[in-house]
């Protein structure tokens, strides 16, 4: 398979082939451009390097940061409760189980499986082989224990950074990324790394956060600058699917608490935590028929389920038009 680099490479030579001068700005512009990318690739693993001291100690759970961290990890608990007791949970899982399809006889990624989920278990007995990665070996060692126990010899657990050159496996037939594909800074990098990880046919599911509804960006840009966390939280924006669509066909996608979103607030009300379950889930249900192309219903969701596919060598510097918008 060719790479982006030998793509540019050919380019540029086949503008004038026998001409040496242009021999020489075609090498330099590769060199400038693996230059750059080694930079933003280094960058990045520094900050991944942060991010699994966080989570190796469990602070995500253990309340470690700062004051405004505490209070944003008790805001998205709640939002976890929320979702759950609305439907929003399980219609997550059962809607990525029905994307991945039949796994059987498929080599399956899961990037950023942390200790382990029901969806990563699920994995792991369906498919042929499975590798879950994360940046931290306390974690890794926890879903390890767990692929043992139930004596998935398929499975295999590893702590490696998705970044590093030292992780260069096979492709993989599917990918799972459960709130992972937001971290990442440099989107360009990541997304032609992720590419190169995939067979032609390959598919990845992903999960993550937008900052696409007023609301959102209001609220999380702001604490972003503060938060311990803060530094590999870097939520969806329009511009982001512009991005993915240079690298893969988007070919579903679900928006998740958009109009349910308005039912949270009522939870905190005395008496009226009923009502607002009972209007969550009925505002996800519009949720559910409405956020499910690229447009404004979409843009008023909290997150966002992606199901992409690589694009092909020959579609890969072209213009991609959006999936279904409005």
């Amino acid at each position: 398979m060719r790479t982006n680099d030998s793509w540019g490479r050919d380019l540029l030579l086949s503008v004038c082939p026998e001409n040496p001068s242009n021999r020489s700005v075609a090498r330099e512009t590769m060199v400038v451009n693996t230059s750059a990318e080694d930079v933003s690739r280094r960058n990045m693993q520094n900050v991944n390097r942060q991010a699994e001291q966080w989570y190796d100690a469990d602070s995500h759970h253990n309340r470690n940061g700062n004051l405004v961290t505490r209070l944003w990890i008790d805001g998205r608990q709640s939002l976890q409760e929320f979702r759950k007791n609305i439907g929003v949970k399980s219609f997550i899982f059962d809607t990525q189980r029905n994307w991945l399809g039949d796994l059987s006889g498929k080599r399956v990624l899961e990037i950023g499986c942390a200790s382990g989920n029901s969806m990563s278990l699920y994995l792991a007995s369906q498919a042929e082989s499975y590798l879950g990665i994360d940046l931290s070996p306390t974690m890794i060692e926890t879903l390890q224990g767990k692929l043992d126990e139930r004596k998935l010899t398929n499975a295999h657990a590893e702590a490696i950074d998705f970044l590093s050159e030292g992780f260069a496996p096979e492709p993989f037939e599917v990918v799972y990324a459960n709130s992972v594909v937001h971290h990442f800074r440099d989107m360009a990098l990541f997304l032609s790394l992720l590419r190169r990880r995939l067979t032609p046919n390959g598919r990845v599911v992903t999960l993550d956060p937008m900052d696409t509804s007023t609301i959102a960006w209001s609220i999380r840009r702001p604490l972003l600058r503060v938060l311990t966390d803060g530094a590999w939280n870097r939520p969806f924006t329009r511009r982001t699917f512009e991005r993915i669509q240079h690298h893969f066909t988007i070919e579903k996608v679900q928006g998740v608490l958009g109009a349910s979103k308005w039912a949270l607030p009522l939870t905190v009300v005395p008496g009226m935590r009923r009502m607002a379950v009972q209007m969550g889930c009925r505002r996800h249900e519009r949720d559910r028929l409405r956020a499910d192309v690229l447009g404004k219903d979409l843009w008023k969701c909290l997150s966002v389920m992606l199901c992409l596919r690589p694009l092909s060598e020959s579609d890969l510097h072209r213009d991609q038009p959006s999936n279904k918008t409005d």
